[in-house]
């Protein structure tokens, strides 16, 4: 990005059709997600990825299983009212990864965000 300020053109044509298009638009229905499809996400993730701010790595999340099932009811609330998130699960861990062995150039670094598990589910 090298910190070159860009101004918006709020009156910019596409913007005015983007929101018309969005506006005409009907809302996007979702089948109920099933405590399979839950456990096979589950399976996909790697056991010792970083965990979030909450602590839980996957290896636990993919080893209680009976947990499963009351995941499935609250990420269907989330796809049905996507306000309703709780903050905890979209806050992150931020660390600053060094490209290069030039630690003292902060361009150098590459920021990682270690998300809450669930979340990522």
């Amino acid at each position: 990005m090298g910190g070159n300020a860009v101004k918006l053109n709020l009156k910019a044509s596409w913007i005015r059709r983007e929101q018309t298009r969005v506006s005409n638009g009907t809302a996007m229905e979702h089948s109920p997600i099933t405590t399979e499809q839950v456990s096979q996400l589950i399976a996909k993730t790697l056991i010792w990825k970083a965990p979030g701010p909450d602590g839980i790595n996957n290896v636990w999340i993919k080893r209680f299983t009976a947990t499963h099932l009351y995941l499935a009811h609250p990420f269907n609330q989330f796809m049905q009212e996507a306000g309703n998130i709780p903050v905890f699960l979209d806050q992150g861990i931020t660390c600053l990864l060094p490209k290069s062995q030039d630690c003292r150039d902060p361009s150098k670094y590459r920021p990682i965000t270690c998300l809450c598990t669930i979340y990522k589910i």
